[in-house]
């Protein structure tokens, strides 16, 4: 399992609403495997994207369907849920907000010895470096991270086509990606993901993954 990218349902969600499984298998497939996600998503995002007012929900829930026959899928060991138990009690004590899902794909990734995990719950992301978990330390990723591999890899009007015609979606990214407007210079969207970014970095410091670390993982 080591190496392996372990990818949240928030993710997974925007990724099969923005229909770009292709572009995420491609970009965090490692020599380990394809990557992997809680066996429980297949239910659980698949109801969501139902529900969530897609522009075109059918084939969201498609493209969920392809990843899910790509990815492995992960049920939690005896050990991991009481890992996973332990880092969402500690998080409660601190006033940290720490879901069942994420704390059982910290578990995984520390006890799996994972490379990295791969959210977009930036609650999550600021949960486990207030927690102080040193073995996570440089081994999280967030999805406004993704999004700027995605540039480099597919291109900005790409990306921002994909989100703005499901912009329901992710509403920070959406305004990032300035849906809101007919036209946007490449250079204006860059600039606002990269201050994206730098807010999260700078909620989270050592536990995110570095830009260039991302990068060559995705290569």
């Amino acid at each position: 399992m080591r190496e392996r990218v372990l990818i949240d349902n928030d993710v997974l969600l925007k990724i099969a609403a923005w229909r770009l499984e292709d572009a995420l298998l491609a970009a965090m497939t490692t020599p380990a495997g394809t990557p992997a996600m809680l066996s429980v998503a297949r239910h659980v995002v698949g109801r969501r994207l139902a529900r969530r007012g897609l522009a075109d929900a059918p084939s969201a829930i498609a493209a969920f369907s392809r990843l899910c026959a790509a990815m492995a899928m992960l049920e939690p060991e005896p050990d991991e849920i009481v890992m996973a138990a332990g880092f969402e009690e500690a998080a409660t004590r601190a006033g940290l907000e720490l879901d069942a899902g994420e704390s059982q794909l910290l578990a995984m990734l520390i006890a799996r010895e994972a490379r990295l995990l791969l959210t977009g719950d930036k609650r999550a992301i600021v949960a486990i470096a207030g927690l102080g978990v040193v073995t996570a330390q440089a081994r999280v990723g967030a999805l406004d991270h993704l999004a700027k591999i995605l540039v480099e890899r597919i291109g900005v009007d790409a990306l921002r086509s994909a989100i703005c015609a499901e912009r329901v979606a992710d509403t920070a990214l959406a305004i990032c990606f300035a849906c809101h407007r007919e036209e946007c210079p490449a250079a204006e969207i860059t600039a606002g993901l990269d201050s994206y970014c730098g807010d999260i970095e700078r909620a989270a410091g050592a536990i995110l993954i570095g830009t260039e670390e991302l990068r060559a993982l995705a290569t």
